[in-house]
């Protein structure tokens, strides 16, 4: 007798209580989701999406001025100090 086989006569011999399946129906919690995790998460995705926006907006007008390119700056030199 191989194992699957075992398993299947097992399976169709097994006795269980008739109020087995009740229990169990009865025993399942209806899923619930609290609402402040849900607002919680709304709130977030304003915030990020706000900022996410405003980052953008910002990075576009230092470039891009009055509909024209800004060049690149010149890199910054040293100067010596006068006493």
């Amino acid at each position: 007798m191989t194992v699957r086989d075992q398993i299947d006569y097992e399976l169709q011999n097994i006795k269980l209580p008739e109020n087995f399946e009740r229990k169990i129906l009865h025993n399942v919690k209806p899923k619930k989701t609290k609402w402040k995790y849900q607002i919680a998460v709304l709130i977030l995705c304003f915030i990020l999406g706000g900022t996410t926006v405003y980052a953008g907006y910002v990075i576009l007008n230092k470039i891009n001025i009055n509909r024209e390119m800004l060049p690149d700056l010149q890199p910054m030199k040293k100067r010596k100090q006068k006493n």
